[in-house]
Parts: C-alpha cells; sequence; structure tokens
C-alpha cells in the first residue's frame, strides 16, 4: 500500500456510517432505491396492460406499500452490511492485526501529516522508537503464541501510557513507536519514561502460572524546525537513540536533542 492508498483508507476510515451527512446521502439512496420497485411495476402496468394511473394505483395500493416496505427493508439490510464491511475493511488497511494499535504504513502517513504541521504553525514534533529488550529470548523460551500475548499486552500498556493525541503503532516484530504532536523533547522524554515504566511494571502470566516481566529501550527525537524530508532525519534520530539505549545496557530512554 502506498502512500495514495493509505490516504485512501484514512479518508474512507474517516467518512464514518455515523456522520450527519453520510446518514442523509445513504437514507436518501435507500429511499429511491425502494420506489423503484412499486413505481416501476406501476409504469409496466400502465403502459402494457392500458390501465389508468389513478385507478391502478389506488385498486392495488394495499401491494404497491407492501412492495415498498419490503425494498426499503431489503436496501436498508443491504446498505447498513455494506457500510459495516467498508468500515471494517477501511480499519484493517490501518491496524496491525495482532495488537490492534497502527500499523507502519499509516504511521508514516501520520509522520508526514504531522511534519507538515511543523511548516504551517511551528509546533514542536517527537518521535519515540520502542523496542522490547530479549524479545527472542522469550519467544524461543516460551514459544510464538506466548510472544504474540506479550506484544499484545505491551500494546495495551502503551496504549493506556500515552495521550488521547499521540499515535501509537506497532513498527516491526517487538518496535513500536508514538507519534506526539506539539511536544518539544523534555514533554517527549517524560512520556518516553511514563511508557518505559508502564511496559516495566506489566505484568504477563502465561498458562501455567508463570510471570513473564519484559522491559523496553527507548529512543527520543524533536524538533520544530521544518526542512524538506525532514520526517525522515526525525524518525533516523529516534532509531539512532534507541540504538544507544541498546548498547548503554537496555530498559534506557535516550533522548537526541
Amino acid at each position: 500500500m502506498d502512500q495514495e492508498d493509505t490516504q485512501t483508507a484514512v479518508e474512507s476510515h474517516q467518512a464514518a456510517w455515523h456522520k450527519p451527512s453520510s446518514i442523509f446521502k445513504k437514507s436518501a439512496l435507500v429511499f429511491l432505491c425502494s420506489i423503484v420497485t412499486p413505481f416501476g411495476w406501476l409504469i409496466i402496468k400502465i403502459l402494457f396492460f392500458n390501465k389508468p394511473f389513478s385507478a391502478e394505483f389506488i385498486d392495488n395500493l394495499p401491494l404497491y406499500s407492501y412492495m415498498f416496505l419490503c425494498s426499503l427493508l431489503i436496501f436498508t439490510i443491504f446498505t447498513a452490511y455494506v457500510g459495516k464491511n467498508e468500515k471494517k475493511s477501511a480499519a484493517l488497511a490501518l491496524h496491525d492485526p495482532l495488537t490492534g494499535l497502527y500499523n507502519v504504513r499509516y504511521f508514516y502517513y501520520r509522520l508526514t501529516e504531522a511534519y507538515a504541521n511543523i511548516d504551517r504553525s511551528g509546533t514542536p514534533l517527537a518521535v519515540i522508537l520502542i523496542d522490547l529488550d530479549y524479545f527472542k529470548k522469550i519467544n524461543d523460551t516460551y514459544g510464538h503464541p506466548v510472544g504474540d500475548d506479550v506484544l499484545r499486552s505491551v500494546s495495551r500498556a502503551i496504549t493506556n501510557a500515552r495521550r488521547i493525541n499521540e499515535t501509537a503503532a506497532r513498527v516491526g516484530g517487538e518496535e513500536f513507536v508514538l507519534l506526539l504532536p506539539n511536544c518539544d523533547l523534555a514533554n517527549a522524554v517524560q512520556v518516553a519514561e511514563r511508557v518505559r515504566k508502564t511496559i516495566k511494571d506489566e505484568r504477563i502470566v502465561i498458562n501455567d502460572g508463570t510471570e513473564i516481566r519484559v522491559t523496553a529501550s527507548l529512543g527520543v527525537a524533536a524538533t520544530d524546525k521544518y526542512e524538506p524530508d525532514g520526517e525522515k532525519k526525525l524518525y533516523s534520530d529516534a532509531d539512532t537513540a534507541l540504538y544507544r539505549a541498546k548498547r548503554n545496557g537496555r530498559d534506557l530512554t535516550i533522548a537526541i536533542s
């Protein structure tokens, strides 16, 4: 999925069924489609059986009412079904199926969008990269299903630790990212530390009662200066900071200014 496809999926996801304009359009479409069946049959009777409009309509009013109501019910159910599946498909295109967090494609879409806002408003933007420590050992020791449980648990911890305007995504096997709009480096470090401690405090109990504890290394970068393709450097700086956290003993937060 390229940038254009991602934008299309985002727009489909945002064009939600519950928006008033969407409800009005769909209701109008359902109503018009429901009229077609009885009205079409009425036209056939008039044209091919030479029956006067008023006589045909009045004599068979119960029939035409029944046809209209049945058509209305069928088209309502069909439209609701299609709308529900459109929303589901759009959501699946933007989310990681294992953890429910946003996926890497949506993250890059949001990163590009948020970075462009620096040029317009001058507000800072921060990125936090999160990588679980020794995750391969968990998979090797307990198996991949337990590893998946750990990833889901960590995802919930990240979601609970973030603020409402921050985007959380899974960008790799055991790597996650937080996008923090309108956030400078000092505040981003505070958020990162809160996330790190939340992950460390998370208790994951598997079927045999064994308790698994995990830690994470975090890299933080922020900027309030716009330059072409600068979002790539911002992400790269966070990745460099993450590497330093790994190299310096793990279970750390390292920031690059």
